[in-house]
This record gives structure tokens, C-alpha cells and sequence, in this order.
């Protein structure tokens, strides 16, 4: 699996969030429940851009998971929404290409093979960017999973 090493500025992402192992698919259901509240941000920084953060992974397999947008000022959040700060830093960039159905191999790339093979250290969180690329369902989605690297 192809990645590239980038550094990237902080940004704040206002969204809506899950707690739990996914083991439901429960994120899918975030973003559906998501998806129509987009609107209600003030502030967006981004045009057309989300985000799905994680972090928090405990030794349960459980993580924390925000499906937002950047803003550019979150002193205004939604009822049910949260904000999230991002700090600046060096991040390991992979593009999931295909459906979702398969993003359970990419990870497994990424975390099983990839980072056990990179001598990087990891920050503890990771990040996917969806953009116009991004398809659902069809062959040809494409979108960035950025991984927090020392």
C-alpha cells in the first residue's frame, strides 16, 4: 500500500459522535443521522469536505468516532454535536480506493502491515477525508485516511 508523509496544519471539526467497537456498523448509522444536520454547522471551513475522527481506542477494541466538518470557529455548536480539535503535526496518508464494504482491508494493510514496517511512532489518532472523490457505495470512491505519525 502506497503512502505519503505530510505535515498539516490544526484544524477544528464540529459533528456528531459514537463510543463503542462498530461491531453494528454503527458508524454507517452516524453518518446517515449526520448527513441531513450538516447544514445546522455555522461557520464551515470546507466546501464539500467531511471528516471521521477516531481516537480513544481502548485495550476493548472500543473507539470514539466523530463524523463532522472543519469550521472555522465552534464557539456555536448544534444541540447533540461536539467539536474536536486536531493538532497540527506529520501524518501518514493512505487513499482508500473502492467501496466501503472494504475498508475493513485497508486498515488491516495500514495497521497490520504498513505501520509494523514504517519505524513510525503513532500519536494515537487517525482521521478520514472525504471529499468529491468520495462515492459510497461505487467502485471508483476514492478518499484519505491520515494516519498521526511522530
Amino acid at each position: 500500500m502506497e503512502s505519503k508523509i505530510v505535515e498539516r496544519d490544526g484544524f477544528t471539526v464540529v459533528g456528531m459522535e459514537y463510543f463503542g467497537d462498530n461491531k453494528n456498523m454503527e458508524i454507517r448509522e452516524l453518518w446517515s443521522q449526520f448527513g441531513p444536520r450538516m447544514s445546522e454547522i455555522p461557520n464551515p471551513a470546507e466546501h464539500g469536505t467531511s471528516y471521521g475522527i477516531c481516537d480513544s481506542m481502548n485495550d476493548k477494541g472500543e473507539f470514539s468516532y466523530l463524523a463532522g466538518i472543519a469550521v472555522t470557529d465552534d464557539s456555536q455548536i448544534p444541540e447533540g454535536m461536539k467539536s474536536k480539535r486536531i493538532p497540527a503535526g506529520k501524518y501518514a496518508v493512505f487513499t482508500h480506493k473502492g467501496s466501503l464494504d472494504k475498508l475493513d482491508a485497508t486498515y488491516d494493510l495500514i495497521y497490520k502491515k504498513w505501520l509494523p514496517n514504517c519505524g513510525c511512532e503513532l500519536r494515537g489518532y487517525d482521521f478520514e477525508l472525504y471529499d468529491e472523490r468520495f462515492k459510497f457505495f461505487e467502485p471508483d470512491s476514492e478518499f484519505d485516511i491520515y494516519i498521526a505519525i511522530k
